[in-house]
């Protein structure tokens, strides 16, 4: 009985340690490729005290949530990587900020992110000037982010800022991106931006 007993126990362990390898796409985050295509979602909020969530869904269909109210001098946290004055931000410094994360939300299917990786190249920053519209309902940033080979950095590209201030790209492709974007789970979570 023991000897049955100890077998089960072997097999047991060696089923949870081949369902939870490296190649488990239902991992948390670690870390990110050149080859990755991001997209970014912040909201920022200082109404009722500091507020900041940050949405990341990879090439890969992972989305990871990220939230932090702790700090009451600034609603992004100190530790938080910010990109450059060019919108340039090192792999390393942007996995960091992925690998903050503290859930992966859910799958999404990588064929509804095939489309948005094209668009995501070939979107040029065409951005408004910032427009003041409404007091204490936050920012909502839905930002793309690819691979400059040039710099070997990740160039962050704005689609849309909406809430308290509110700046478009008007680049054709910012528009697509953000039709196709409207059809993922996640939309709800950026409506104001997705109008």
């Amino acid at each position: 009985m023991k000897a049955v007993m100890y077998f089960l126990a072997i097999c047991t362990m060696s089923v949870c340690t081949i369902s939870c390898s490296d190649d488990d796409p239902v991992q948390m985050a670690d870390g990110i490729n050149s080859d990755e295509q991001l997209i970014e979602i912040n909201y920022i909020n200082q109404a009722w005290g500091n507020w900041f969530t940050s949405h990341f869904i990879l090439s890969n269909g992972n989305h990871f949530y990220f939230q932090d109210n702790s700090d009451t001098t600034n609603p992004i946290p100190e530790d938080w990587n910010l990109t450059d004055d060019d919108g340039l931000i090192s792999i390393n410094k942007l996995s960091d900020n992925i690998l903050k994360a503290d859930s992966l939300v859910q799958l999404i299917d990588v064929g509804l992110l095939e489309d948005l990786e094209d668009l995501s190249f070939s979107l040029k920053e065409d951005n408004s000037d910032p427009e003041y519209l409404c007091d204490d309902a936050g920012v909502v940033t839905v930002y793309v982010y690819v691979w400059d080979s040039d710099k070997e950095k990740f160039k962050r590209k704005l689609v849309k800022q909406c809430g308290d201030w509110a700046m478009n790209n008007n680049h054709k492709d910012a528009r697509k991106i953000l039709d196709l974007m409207s059809t993922l789970p996640i939309a709800t979570n950026f409506g104001c931006c997705i109008e």
